[in-house]
């Protein structure tokens, strides 16, 4: 009996294999391997649902976990705002919005989560924005190009830091992805700790960035010495906010002495809690990577890219 017990699992897979499926059988195979792995092409955009009726959702990879609307979205969708309020801070800049539990799908996959919209849009060219952890999908797998020969892949361990969006730390750095991004952003903090890891400089004037919501906030362009340990990312400079969650004034300046009209405040003793060492690496750092995959239930990221 104990043998028979052993071999039983595996008499009926093999009994069971051999039998074709069911109609309903194949279809529910299908749709449960269709939600296991959300396919994201080149412009980032996925339909979707919100309460039923049908939005077009844009898929950032550095994107909060709760789930963006535009302003013109919610009102087409007849949103009603609930009691739990929300503000969101772009360096000084603080903007207020309204909040709803909503019940949304994304390439046929259902949830419900609190999403939020603001007077601003957050996806000009969608109807709302969301990162991989608001997706039901275990696996969203983002398509840049087509593949080539000679890749290889890079595996980092997923950090997720919820409302924030899903990355993964390099040393104190915490590295975000955004292929829909034309050129890599760091925080002033994480401007500090790139230059002292990889080498590197600030060069040219300080110019303003539109950040997020329309926010703008002022730049300068670090160009790094080193590559960073992640094969096939070519990160050879990035613009770094001068002056938000951080200074700017321990990098090296290839154009010293710095503008007079800009005031840069040194902190002393322990830094804020909002000083936060943060990197995205945009599409001018992922010409040779060709997909980047967030696999949740494993917690890992994997780059596919051509070995630098």
């Amino acid at each position: 009996m104990l043998h028979l017990l052993r071999f039983l699992p595996l008499l009926l897979l093999v009994s069971s294999a051999a039998l074709p499926a069911s109609p309903a059988t194949q279809r529910a195979r299908a749709q449960r391997a269709a939600t296991q792995t959300l396919e994201v092409g080149p412009d980032g955009r996925v339909a979707g649902l919100v309460g039923g009726q049908p939005v077009r959702w844009l898929i950032d990879a550095s994107g909060s976990s709760a789930p963006v609307l535009n302003p013109d979205a919610a009102r087409r969708l007849s949103l009603r705002p609930g009691w739990v309020g929300i503000a969101v801070g772009i360096g000084p800049v603080r903007l207020a919005g309204r909040s709803a539990v909503l019940r949304y799908a994304v390439d046929g996959a259902a949830n419900r989560r609190r999403g939020v919209w603001f007077d601003r849009a957050i996806a000009p060219t969608a109807d709302g924005m969301i990162g991989p952890g608001g997706l039901r999908q275990p696996i969203v797998r983002f398509t840049l190009r087509p593949a080539r020969t000679a890749e290889v892949d890079t595996v980092l361990p997923l950090v997720d830091r919820g409302i924030a969006g899903m990355g993964a730390m390099i040393g104190d750095v915490f590295v975000q992805f955004d292929p829909q991004m034309p050129r890599s952003l760091a925080t002033a903090a994480g401007g500090v700790r790139i230059a002292e890891r990889w080498g590197g400089q600030l060069a040219g004037a300080t110019h303003n960035r539109v950040v997020r919501l329309n926010v703008a906030r002022p730049v300068r362009r670090l160009e790094v010495a080193r590559p960073i340990p992640i094969s096939g990312v070519q990160l050879r400079s990035v613009d770094v906010r001068t002056l938000d969650y951080g200074n700017v004034g321990a990098i090296p300046d290839a154009d010293a002495p710095a503008d007079p009209s800009e005031i840069v405040v040194v902190a002393r003793g322990r830094p804020r809690r909002n000083q936060q060492r943060v990197l995205i690496i945009g599409a001018d750092a992922l010409t040779g990577c060709s997909s980047i995959s967030f696999d949740k239930a494993r917690r890992l990221i994997r780059l596919r890219c051509t070995a630098a």
